[in-house]
Parts: C-alpha cells; sequence; structure tokens
C-alpha cells in the first residue's frame, strides 16, 4: 500500500465526514479532535499513516479515561475520529457507526490483534462478528490473569479451566462461547501461531431450558403507541415501525433494511428478501400502516440519500446500524407506558405477540409460519405456548374416569 500522510488521510476525513449532513459547528468539533490525533503523530516523529500509531493512540487515550485525565465523552470522541482516520485509510471509504467499545473486557493489543484478524477472515456477519469478539475478549483477559500473556503458552487444561470458570456465569451462552473458541483455535492453527491444536470438540453443552419469552398484550400495546408523540418527527418514524412490525411480524433486522421501493404503494403490499433465511416474501398492508410509512416519509423523514425507510432522527441520516437501535425504542415506551420489563422481552417480543395472537384466534400453524415467514415449520411453535385458552382445553377433568378404592382405573 501506497505511504499516505496522516495529515493527508485527515483533511480527506473531514471531507467524508461533510457528506453526512454534519452542521458547520459539528465539523470544528471534529476538527479539533482529529487535531489532537495529528499531536499525537508530530510528538511521536511520525508523519505517515500507521495503524500500530492508531492503535497506540487509542490506548493511550483509553488509559487517560481509566484514569480519568479525561472524560467519557471526550475518549469517544477521539476514539471515534481516530477509527474513522483507520477506516478510510485502509477502505478509502468511512461508515457512520458506533465505535464505542462496549465490552467490557479489553485484553492487550497482541490477543486484541489476533481476535480482529481472526474475525475479518471468518466470512461472519457484522452483528455476530461483535458478540463472538466480546466473548473471545473474555476468554483473553481469562488467560492475562493467570499470567498467560501468548497463545503458545495455552493449553488443553487452560480452556477446560476457563470454560468450568463461566459454565455458571453464561450457561445460556456456553454454544457461542464453545463456537467462539473453536473459531479462534482453528485460525491460531492455519496461521502457525500455535503448532499443537486444542480439540474444543471434546466439550459438550448440555441440553438447554426452553425459555418461554412473554409477549405483549393488546392492552399493553395500546397504552404503548399512546404514549408515542405522532406530531413529532421521531415520533412518527417510532409509530410507523411499530405499527408495521404488528402487521407484518416482519424481524427486526427486515424492519431497519426496509427500503423506498420494497413498498408496491399501488397494490398496498410489501416485497421482501428475508435477511435470515433468503426467501422472498410478499404481505399485504392495511391501510392504517400506509398511512403512517406515507405520514413520516412525507412529513418527517429527513432529507437524505439512504434508501432506507427508517433513518436516524440526527445527523448523519443513514439506516439504523444495529438492530438493537429498535429495542431502545420499544423499550423507551414501555417506560412510559409503565409496561413492565419482563426477563428477555425486546423488539422481537412485537413479532411473537403476532405469532401469539393468531395462535389464539385458531389460524393455522402452517399459515402463521408463511406469515412470519419461518423456514421451518417448527420455529412457529414457541408461540403455541401463550395460547393459554387452548392449553386449558387440553386439561382433562376427572369427572368420567371411574373410581374404586380411591385408585384410578
Amino acid at each position: 500500500m501506497e505511504l499516505q500522510t496522516i495529515k493527508s488521510i485527515v483533511e480527506q476525513v473531514l471531507i467524508e465526514v461533510k457528506k453526512f449532513g454534519l452542521k458547520d459547528s459539528t465539523m470544528k468539533i471534529y476538527g479539533r479532535y482529529l487535531n489532537r490525533l495529528l499531536l499525537y503523530f508530530e510528538e511521536n516523529n511520525e508523519i505517515y499513516y500507521s495503524n500500530p500509531m492508531i492503535e497506540n493512540f487509542v490506548g493511550k487515550i483509553t488509559m487517560d479515561f481509566n484514569s480519568k485525565i479525561i472524560t467519557k465523552r471526550y475518549y469517544n470522541a477521539l476514539k471515534r475520529g481516530a477509527y474513522l482516520v483507520k477506516d478510510y485509510a485502509e477502505t478509502g471509504s468511512i461508515q457512520w457507526k458506533v465505535y464505542s467499545n462496549t465490552c467490557k473486557y479489553n485484553p492487550n493489543p497482541y490477543y486484541t490483534r489476533i481476535i480482529e484478524t481472526s474475525l475479518f477472515s471468518s466470512g461472519l456477519k457484522t452483528e455476530f462478528k461483535y458478540k463472538i469478539s466480546c466473548l473471545l475478549r473474555k476468554f483473553c483477559c481469562f488467560l492475562e490473569n493467570i499470567d498467560i500473556y501468548s497463545f503458545e503458552q495455552v493449553t488443553f487444561n487452560t480452556v477446560k479451566q476457563f470454560i468450568i470458570s463461566v459454565k455458571n456465569t453464561n450457561s445460556g451462552s456456553m454454544n457461542y462461547i464453545l463456537y467462539s473458541l473453536r473459531l479462534l483455535f482453528d485460525y491460531l492453527i492455519k496461521n502457525g501461531v500455535i503448532t499443537q491444536p486444542i480439540n474444543i470438540e471434546f466439550f459438550r453443552v448440555k441440553s438447554a431450558r426452553k425459555i418461554l419469552i412473554s409477549a405483549y398484550t393488546q392492552e399493553e400495546l395500546e397504552r404503548i403507541i399512546q404514549e408515542i408523540d405522532r406530531n413529532s418527527a421521531i415520533g412518527k418514524r417510532d409509530y410507523a415501525i411499530i405499527m408495521l412490525t404488528l402487521n407484518t411480524g416482519l424481524r427486526g433486522i427486515d424492519i431497519r433494511k426496509l427500503r423506498l421501493q420494497d413498498i408496491d404503494w399501488y397494490k398496498n403490499t410489501l416485497n421482501i428478501i428475508q435477511s435470515k433465511t433468503r426467501k422472498p416474501l410478499k404481505m399485504p398492508l392495511k391501510g392504517c400502516v400506509c398511512n403512517a410509512l406515507a405520514d413520516y416519509i412525507l412529513h418527517a423523514r429527513p432529507k437524505t440519500t439512504s434508501q432506507n425507510i427508517f433513518v436516524r432522527n440526527t445527523a448523519p441520516f443513514e439506516a439504523l446500524y444495529y438492530t438493537t437501535a429498535l429495542d431502545g425504542i420499544i423499550e423507551r415506551y414501555c417506560i412510559k407506558a409503565e409496561v413492565s420489563k419482563e426477563h428477555l422481552r425486546s423488539f422481537h417480543s412485537l413479532r411473537r405477540s403476532v405469532g401469539t395472537w393468531m395462535a389464539e384466534e385458531e389460524v393455522a400453524i402452517h399459515t402463521i409460519s408463511q406469515i412470519l415467514g419461518h423456514a421451518d415449520m417448527n420455529s412457529s411453535k414457541p408461540y403455541l405456548s401463550f395460547n393459554q385458552k387452548q392449553m386449558y382445553a387440553c386439561a382433562m377433568g376427572f369427572e368420567d374416569i371411574p373410581m374404586s378404592g380411591g385408585v384410578l382405573l
């Protein structure tokens, strides 16, 4: 790769950031943050871009933050600027995304670099990479706590010790932990980082308990919808999202990725390729849903080049980057409506609510499966668990069972 001066990259990053529609006052703030990065390079007598220098800079500001020398807000801003520079230098473009590291496990640069490179070559989707990264970071921090600072020192017993240490705190995610370790050690052996393979297949996860996640009742959702300010821009967006979900039962990722061209306004239908199953799905839309969508698009949606229907309400006006943004939306209105935060309830519970209501109306299971876009009919079975009316019908009385001597015959 051709050497580039850090100054030229910073100048280009500011030009690219401006395209996201940020105000001039905000641009001046980004200029100050990036000047701090330039000063760091200058202090270290480096005029060319260097990935290790970026990581060293992030390491330094992280130590400053941990030592309470700088505030969290300033720390996150400096780190965002550094990683924007890194993205542009390595890819020639930038994406507006969250660079704040919400993982509480932060191993040393040696472990961090190997985790990042192993995930980069894995071909996994971005959101799944993040989950795996957090688990691998936890493993590497465990290694540091027992004074192991190289993967060459890791043995089968080391891995066993780690699994035993997390089996109680991470009992619900042991499958992910084993998958993460398998992915890491496959990478290490293929790239010659270690010479002796560690057989993760030796470990097995016991059958997990089936957890019933509570759906929202119709009364709860009525209270939630009443709390949405449909006169505000963000309220119009949130109302359209919730109404669309309750009408279609779409997964959060498909709501987030829904494009303007996916709606046929003449036929009032929605046409998408589902993100999870990669299968096409065509659904009719009720008039109230089309009205909610049109109200948002025409009167509240910011001007943007993004083709996604639902975008951020503040600059840069891009699509919602993570599906967790939808969890935040529903949680905000649950708090306002005083709807209890039951275990594992999230935005996905709206989809579960749709399936549950159909089951209560005795809609055939294969029809529920088709409407919800399930690739396997068995995926619809959890929705039947909440149909109390039908469950009560399965309970038999003892009136017609003959009794003799107090013993059932």
